[in-house]
Order: C-alpha cells, then sequence, then structure tokens
C-alpha cells in the first residue's frame, strides 16, 4: 500500500482473536474498505504461472463474490449505526448525568423500534440521514459531542503518513453511498441480508428465556425504564459493564502472569491491584532518568484510599490476620484445577484413542473391499490407485504414499 497507494484511505484489520461477540462486525469494516486493494494485489498472484496457494484462491474469489461483499458491507452498516453507539453508551454510562445501566434499556428500546420497520424495508439503514440514537443525543450532551467528533473530527492516516482522512465520514459513506462501482452493485443483496439481520436481532431481543427482554418497554420488561425507576435513580452514575471492576482487573493480572512466569499467583493479585490503582505511578515508585521541574498531578490511588482512615485500617488487619487460612484456600483451589486438567487430559486422550478405533475399523472396510477386487498387496494397491483420478489426484495418492513410508 505504501508503494502503490501511498496517500489512499485504507486501514488496519481486525486480528480475528478474543471472545466479543461483535468482533465480526468490528472486522467488516476494514474487510470492506480495503476490499478492492485486496483483489488487486491478488489478482497478479492468482494468475502467476504454477501457482498452487489454495488460500490465496480462496480470497481472491471471495472477495470478489457479490453476496460475500453485500455480507461484509451489511455487517459493518451494523458495526457503525447500532454496535459502536451502543457499546459508547455502556462504557461510558457512569461519565453521563442522569444515567445509569438501566438506561441502557432506551437504548435496546429505540433499536428495537427500528429493527421493527426495517426488517420489512432493510433500505432504512441506507438514509443517510439515519440517527437511531437521536432522542438520547438530544438529552446526553457527551453522546452528542461523541457522534460529532466521529464524523467530523476523527482521522486515520494513509499508508505514507502524509494524509489525513476522516475516518468514519469516509466509511460511512462508502457504506450508504459507494463510490466503489462493486460496492454499489450489492445494494439490493445487503438490503436482503440487513432484513434477514433485522428479523434474527428481534428474534433473540424477543427471546423469553434471555435477558434482553427483560429491559424491553415492548414486551413490559421488569428491568424495562418503565418498571425500574426506583433501580434506576439508586444505580444513577454507576458503571454499566464490568470492564472496570472486573473485565480490567484480569486483563492487568494476566499481563502480570505472562511478564512475570515465575510469579506466585498471591502476588500476581497483588502487583495487578496496584498496577490497577496507579500505585507504581506516584511519588517515591517513579525513578526518572532525567530531572524534571514538571509538576507531577495527583494520581487516582484506588477504592481503598477514599475509605475513612479507621475502615481502612480495619481492611489492612483483616488482610494481615486473615492472609494464612485465604493461602491455605487459594493452594486447595488451585489443586483442584489441576485434578480437573488431569482428568480432561485424560478423557481427551480416551476420546482420541475411540476415535483412532473407529478409523482403523473404517480403513479396514476398505481393505475388504480391495481384497475382493483382487488386490491384497501393498505394490498392487500402490498400483491401483495410481490408475484412478487426473494426474492431480494420481500426485496426491504419490504424496501420501511417500508420507506413508516415511512413517513408517
Amino acid at each position: 500500500m505504501r508503494e502503490t497507494y501511498p496517500t489512499s484511505f485504507s486501514l488496519h484489520l481486525e486480528r480475528a482473536d478474543g471472545g466479543r461477540q461483535d468482533l465480526e462486525y468490528d472486522a467488516a469494516v476494514p474487510m470492506y474498505v480495503d476490499r478492492k486493494y485486496f483483489v488487486e494485489y491478488l489478482h497478479e498472484r492468482v494468475f502467476e504461472k504454477n501457482h498452487k496457494n489454495v488460500l490465496e484462491d480462496f480470497l481472491y474469489v471471495t472477495f470478489r463474490s457479490l453476496q460475500f461483499i453485500a455480507m461484509i458491507r451489511a455487517n459493518a452498516i451494523i458495526d457503525l449505526l447500532i454496535s459502536r453507539p451502543m457499546r459508547w453508551l455502556s462504557g461510558k454510562s457512569a461519565q453521563l448525568p442522569g444515567w445509569s445501566p438501566y438506561s441502557m434499556g432506551e437504548a435496546l428500546d429505540l433499536v428495537e423500534q427500528f429493527l421493527m420497520r426495517a426488517q420489512h424495508d432493510g433500505s432504512l439503514f441506507l438514509d443517510d440521514d439515519l440517527d437511531l440514537f437521536q432522542p438520547i443525543a438530544e438529552k446526553q450532551p457527551l453522546f452528542a459531542a461523541w457522534q460529532r467528533y466521529s464524523l467530523e473530527e476523527e482521522q486515520v492516516r494513509s499508508p505514507d503518513g502524509s494524509t489525513k482522512h476522516l475516518l468514519w465520514k469516509q466509511v460511512r459513506q462508502e457504506l450508504l453511498q459507494p463510490l466503489d462501482a462493486t460496492n454499489a452493485a450489492t445494494r439490493l443483496k445487503t438490503i436482503e441480508y440487513l432484513e434477514v439481520q433485522c428479523r434474527a436481532g428481534l428474534q433473540k431481543m424477543h427471546d423469553p428465556r434471555l435477558a434482553l427482554r427483560d429491559k424491553l418497554t415492548g414486551m413490559d420488561g421488569d428491568k424495562s425504564v418503565g418498571n425500574s425507576k426506583i433501580a434506576h435513580a439508586e444505580t444513577s452514575g454507576c458503571y454499566a459493564t464490568n470492564d472496570a471492576l472486573a473485565e480490567g482487573v484480569f486483563g492487568t493480572y494476566d499481563m502480570i502472569l505472562r511478564r512475570c512466569p515465575g510469579i506466585s499467583m498471591e502476588a500476581a493479585s497483588a502487583v495487578a491491584q496496584a498496577v490497577r490503582s496507579q500505585m507504581l505511578g506516584l511519588g517515591d515508585c517513579v525513578l526518572h532518568r532525567k530531572e524534571s521541574t514538571m509538576v507531577e498531578k495527583e494520581a487516582s490511588v484506588g477504592y481503598i484510599y477514599s475509605l475513612p482512615a479507621r475502615e481502612q485500617e480495619a481492611l489492612v488487619e483483616l488482610a494481615r490476620v486473615t492472609v494464612t487460612e485465604m493461602r491455605d484456600i487459594d493452594h486447595a483451589d488451585h489443586h483442584a484445577l489441576d485434578e480437573y486438567h488431569k482428568q480432561r487430559r485424560k478423557m481427551n486422550e480416551e476420546d482420541e484413542l475411540d476415535a483412532l478405533f473407529t478409523r482403523y475399523a473404517f480403513a479396514l472396510s476398505f481393505f475388504e473391499r480391495w481384497v475382493k477386487r483382487g488386490v491384497s498387496l501393498e505394490h498392487e494397491i500402490g498400483k491401483a490407485l495410481m490408475g484412478y483420478g487426473n494426474e492431480g489426484v494420481r500426485e496426491q495418492v504419490r504424496h501420501a504414499h511417500r508420507r506413508c513410508h516415511a512413517a513408517l
């Protein structure tokens, strides 16, 4: 890209690794934006003489398929118009005035109402003036400011770093009103896929077995906006996700374990808590290579320091007198976990052995068929196999034959 399209608008791919449920929607955006570059890059390779790369063939064909392009376009539209705003609202919940975890029900109501209409007319997604969450933006200035920043200010640099492009403004334009002819040709199929996604989304939202239904006003859910006024008032200003209090802590803990393989789990837990409380970046904990005249800002040092002094002392004393007991409990838990993994490995080995017996019995059934046709010796089997299929198939047979001999 730096050599061929140095100033172009392009995005880095999302690594498909992790547990986020909306990962495919995130990944669809750069795949859709960069698709034409993928095709051009692969074209000269797949038509090279003696080309045999199956992955390159697959990607070349896939990224030229209107059905596939329509799918990633539909997914990217969902990401832009629904997923990203919902994630911002849930992540910033504690910073929004008059907002609580129950307020997310209002956002879900807006999504449900739109999906009800769009399931019959997916072209509603392609309206350039569409803003599903406008009622919330009118009440939440921070959210409105984020929306403006996304479309009017957020930038990405070109491959050579010389040119700035408005990231989400250009993504939105190519999704809703494509300039690329191939992308534009997917309009009808994209609309069809969006309608399918709307129906699937509504089916999930209305499923009585799932928690989503409880948060919808249309389903008279117990945790909907209208039925949770007291809970809303009591939790206003609280986090709507478990990132800050759980996922972030676990992520830091995991980082400490990977960086310090020999550390005990108890020590890693303590270091993780210190990192999360920013205690290692305060005062005497920091050694500067050069003296600085800048005044260091006072950092947050964790929840415990917001408590009265007597409560802090009580927590420290509790930790001191129970440390041995807690270590014994942790060791017992770790031992139980090790035993569990040991049993799982044993079960996996037994499953693999059963599968091996099944494959062996299946192979024997084929051998019996060869014997009935007068083929029983190894060289006779090889000769018979070489008589089947085209040259490509016979080359595969020869390769497999050589591997068997090498293994023996």
